[in-house]
């Protein structure tokens, strides 16, 4: 079989910010496919991203309600406010408020741009309209949820946790439509070889080049783990399965306890001697090393006096990526804003 050790990958035309389409090639016969349908299952289903996931709406019992002066039901509203498009800087779910109201004779149109301002909520379509308004003394006052996700969320009874707190089914993708198409290509005189055409388009939040990435560093630390798993049972390690619970149970704690002996001596040791605590050194996932490499991070103690927002905007940094990062800086009392 053909290796692939010599492939490319080339941003081959950018419509847009939000569409670009790439060239990955040369690929051994049958492999433009199996890329294809991987990439394109990725980018659109496990991409990280935010969206609205509930509104209250001042003087609104249920989705179900009508809003005087308002020339939508709350359905419609709902339905509407799916439009918007979202970008959250932060780990935790945030609240964004809006409260507008009519004038005598005009119809008002309400805006996603009419939201009061949130530091951790950037809306990437303001001019978005969700509804109008009549008459002065009319007004629409609501309170919408924003979360991040990854895929689609459907909303459940447990959900409404107040009177009048409407959720809202979410899809989390950025990534709105990928596209592919598989030509043939030559290398010397052999024209046996794929190439893959993929466009990928986004809703603004992050760029064609950036959902890329993220698929494709998703897929490499999942086969990271697939290949340990492999090696494990060439090497005669899968008998380890057969195991009872009470072994699994007993194996647990001695690695934990070996784990945390570990940290305790990393910790004593660098308060002791001083010493740097090397990023390379420590026993973190392939996902969170490559990232903060790739963002310039060598040593523990550049992050002693960054803020929480700061960490949460690196690059490629997901929520569990940024969990394990926090449990990291918390053992070795490392101190952010």
């Amino acid at each position: 079989m053909s290796t692939m050790n010599n492939f490319l990958v080339k941003l081959e035309n950018q419509k847009s910010e939000n569409e670009a389409t790439f060239i990955i090639g040369p690929l051994p016969r049958g492999y433009g496919d199996t890329f294809g349908v991987v990439l394109r299952r990725v980018l659109l289903s496990s991409i990280p991203g935010a969206a609205i996931t509930g509104i209250k709406i001042d003087g609104v019992m249920h989705e179900f309600s009508t809003l005087s002066g308002v020339s939508d039901d709350v359905l419609r509203i709902i339905l509407s406010l799916k439009g918007i498009i979202v970008k959250l800087k932060s780990l935790e779910k945030q609240t964004i408020e809006i409260d507008i109201k009519g004038k005598d004779g005009e119809s008002i149109p309400v805006r996603a741009a009419d939201f009061k301002h949130n530091t951790f909520v950037e809306i990437l379509n303001p001019e978005y309209t969700i509804t109008h308004i009549t008459g002065n003394k009319n007004k629409f006052k609501a309170q919408l949820t924003i979360e991040r996700g990854i895929g689609y969320k459907q909303t459940t009874v447990e959900e409404r946790t107040e009177i009048g707190y409407i959720p809202i089914d979410a899809n989390f993708s950025p990534v709105k439509l990928v596209t592919y198409n598989v030509a043939k290509t030559r290398v010397g005189q052999d024209s046996s070889y794929d190439q893959l055409n993929i466009t990928i388009k986004t809703n603004g939040s992050i760029t064609p080049t950036e959902a890329l990435y993220i698929s494709v560093d998703s897929l490499k630390e999942n086969f990271v783990y697939f290949d340990s798993v492999c090696k494990n049972l060439t090497s005669g390690q899968e008998v380890a399965i057969k195991l009872n619970e009470e072994s699994k149970q007993y194996q647990y704690n001695q690695i934990m306890d070996n784990k945390q002996d570990n940290t305790l001596y990393k910790i004593s040791k660098r308060k002791s001697d001083k010493e740097s605590i090397l990023i390379k050194d420590l026993d973190l996932s392939t996902r969170l090393n490559n990232i903060l490499t790739k963002a310039g991070f060598s040593d523990l103690y550049q992050f002693e006096g960054m803020t929480e927002e700061e960490i949460v905007n690196i690059r490629g940094l997901g929520a569990k990526s940024f969990d394990e990062l926090m449990d990291v800086l918390k053992q070795y009392s490392i101190k952010i804003i």
